[in-house]
């Protein structure tokens, strides 16, 4: 059943608000990353779907094998069985920590049997419930059955083999549409994102386990989770400031990374362990069965052959007397791959004799070997759903008895390898009751494929892993948090990215909003709706651009054609324009050496020198002019005021002068005629 609670529920032993009537609901988890759920509810009569809110819990089954508490208590403890014994009835509670105050997990009834892992608090025992759930009960409560001889033996009298246990989901985000609603949550382990570290830097050598108490009792809010550990190896050069619990665990350079651990969650607690889950004898054979069954098998970073060095006590490089180490597996490729491993300890001097040296190369060698380098990536997808009905689903059958952090044996028969892979990834359906897929693949490669919709990355957190399909939902990179990976098809759905260096991207159908980019070479781009506020563009080939506003403070256009624009303010130096229709223009200072003008309207101008070699001028009002030499074949003058006129070589066919002052009319022909007919008064003729 999947049920909602209220953002501040702290019993989750009923329905809560409602049972919920989903039409999917999937739960996918990550070893060491997401663990997430995505649910999708019809907008029913009853109004169900109205308390899929944010911030409320989801509570819905997961498969989930044994809690790692039960591995790490001593064997002298964890043996005892207790009967629940309620007076007049009632149920009692399973509590999430050894007080009444914390959240309730859950109510269990008179006579139902528990596993008493410790009774260290006289007031509340630890135990293991039917159901898997581990917390604690009112010892006044609990009635003593039996011992078993071993501690297997009693959890197998409490807990089924194949487990089905609720877990709770906080949701973080919801999208409405029409006919239906879909609710994006995260285990509600997540809640320590909210939290904050001021600054915690353990000793050096501290071991994991003491790190991992430290980094709970850093937080700053309080809050019911508890960690419980089984790291011994010490820490070197580890520090926290100003960072979220999660973080300090999971993040780059945190306590997994550094310790090489693993992280397992159950309700409120979390376990900072060696190992989540355990081996089992399940066989793979590549080849088998390929409907659903998909292989990545990848050789690229496989070495055979490693030459380590160290240092002489002079400095010079230090090599073993054979070289180099090869792998047991080096026959089975084509050729050596080599590779240079050099080792920081291996130092001659008065610590470490030659001999010892050459011993800490040996053991270098080899160790890399031990941890698969000279073995291929390998990974599996299962697709449950395809092969579920058919003969051949046989085969593999036995996987849905494995949980995550469980490995089985796959044997590569093209690289004639036999290679352990672990269950890293796994969908579930919770309305089904089964797994929808599951991946295989190597435990360096556990958080490939990992959701990390929710949350940010630090810088550094994937480093040189393959990303599967859909592995990034909708969640901010931070600056350099992928570094060297392949990134499949439509592996990132929504991605806000900040300072991120591309070489060569293919993207089609890009919404981006806002974008800096620098020095950007894009060969052919179409663009619907851009705002671009400052750009700096060489060689720029548009064909067609409609530009509403834009602000071009120096522009170098060669063989541009502008339809029709407008433009408020323009500092043209220097322009060639051929067919140009200009309705209204206020020049300040024109150089024009060649220019046809039809039907110009000169209302005022002043020209230093022109050259007019062909003029016709209609009721021109001229106050003032000095021609020097001009060539005038026809002209019809209304009135004409002429001051001083020196007329060389004038043929005047017909001229009506109402008075004349001081005229020179030397070379002047058949003058005469035409002016007696006017009979002009002469004051001073010449």
């Amino acid at each position: 059943m999947i049920s909602i609670f209220s953002a501040d529920a702290t019993d989750f032993s009923s329905n809560g608000l409602c049972a919920l009537a989903p039409s999917s609901c999937l739960v996918n988890e990550t070893l060491n990353g997401e663990w997430e759920l995505q649910l999708v509810h019809p907008l029913d009569t009853q109004d169900k779907w109205s308390w899929l809110q944010v911030g409320s819990i989801v509570k819905a089954p997961v498969p989930a094998a044994i809690t790692p508490r039960v591995k790490l208590l001593q064997q002298s403890e964890g043996k005892d069985i207790y009967r629940v014994r309620t007076f007049h009835g009632g149920l009692l509670n399973l509590w999430s920590r050894a007080t009444r105050s914390s959240p309730s997990l859950a109510k269990y009834k008179t006579g139902q049997e528990v596993q008493v892992i410790s009774t260290a608090n006289p007031d509340f025992f630890e135990v293991i419930a039917p159901d898997g759930k581990r917390g604690w009960m009112g010892s006044e409560y609990l009635v003593f059955v039996r011992t078993e001889i071993t501690n297997v033996t009693a959890t197998g009298q409490i807990v089924a083999p194949r487990q089905l246990r609720d877990q709770p989901f906080r949701i973080y985000r919801i999208v409405p549409e029409l006919t239906q609603v879909t609710a994006y949550a995260r285990h509600l382990s997540y809640d320590l994102m909210d939290n904050m570290i001021y600054s915690y830097k353990p000793a050096k050598g501290t071991a994991g386990a003491i790190v991992a108490e430290g980094i709970f009792n850093g937080c700053q809010t309080a809050h019911s989770f508890q960690m419980y550990s089984d790291l011994t190896e010490g820490v070197e050069d580890l520090s926290f400031e100003n960072t979220n619990p999660m973080e300090a665990l999971l993040g780059e350079g945190g306590l997994i990374d550094k310790v090489g651990g693993e992280l397992a969650r159950d309700w409120y607690d979390l376990y900072a362990v060696k190992r989540v889950g355990k081996d089992t004898d399940i066989q793979i054979r590549q080849g088998k069965n390929l409907l659903g069954i998909s292989y990545d098998v990848d050789d690229a970073n496989v070495v055979t052959r490693i030459v380590p060095t160290g240092e002489n006590e002079d400095g010079s490089v230090l090599l073993l007397d054979e070289k180099y180490i090869d792998s047991p597996n080096i026959g089975a490729y084509p050729h050596p791959r080599w590779i240079h491993l050099p080792v920081s300890d291996a130092k001659v001097g008065e610590d470490l004799s030659l001999a010892q040296a050459k011993d800490k190369l040996r053991a270098a060698a080899r160790a890399e070997f031990d941890k698969g380098c000279d073995l291929p990536d390998i990974s599996i997808d299962v697709d449950f759903i395809n092969v579920a009905d058919t003969q051949e689903y046989a085969d593999y059958k036995p996987l849905t008895d494995i949980f995550l952090g469980d490995s089985v044996r796959v044997i590569v028969k093209t690289l004639g390898l036999e290679v352990a892979l672990r269950m890293t990834e796994y969908s579930y359906d919770c309305l089904l009751r089964r797994y929808a897929k599951m991946t295989l693949g190597m435990a360096s490669e556990t958080i490939a494929g990992s959701m990390i919709s929710p949350r940010q990355l630090p810088a550094g957190g994937i480093k040189g892993m393959k990303l599967a399909m859909g592995s990034i939902g909708t969640g901010h990179l931070q600056t350099m948090s992928i570094g060297s990976l392949q990134v499949k098809t439509a592996a990132i759905g929504s991605a806000h990215i900040q300072n991120a260096a591309i070489d060569t991207a293919h993207i089609k159908d890009a919404s981006i909003e806002t974008a800096k980019i620098k020095d950007a070479q894009i060969t052919n781009a179409k663009i619907a709706t851009a705002t671009i506020q400052t750009a700096n563009i060489a060689d720029a080939a548009i064909t067609n651009a409609k530009i509403g506003t834009a602000a071009i403070q120096t522009a170098n256009i060669a063989d541009a054609a502008i339809t029709n624009a407008k433009i408020g303010s323009a500092a043209i130096q220097s322009a060639h324009i051929t067919d140009a229709s200009i309705t209204n223009a206020k020049i300040g200072l024109a150089a024009i050496d060649t220019a046809n003008i039809i039907d110009a309207a000169i209302t005022s101008a002043k020209i230093g020198l022109a050259q007019i070699k062909n003029a016709n001028i209609e009721d021109a009002a001229i106050t003032n002019a000095k021609i020097g030499t001009a060539a005038i074949t026809s002209a019809k003058i209304g009135f004409g005021e002429i001051t001083n006129a020196l007329i060389a070589d004038a043929a005047i066919t017909s001229a009506k002068i109402g008075y004349v002052q001081h005229i020179d009319i030397s070379g002047a022909r058949s003058i005469v005629e035409e002016l007696r007919a006017g009979r002009p008064q002469f004051k001073e003729a010449m």
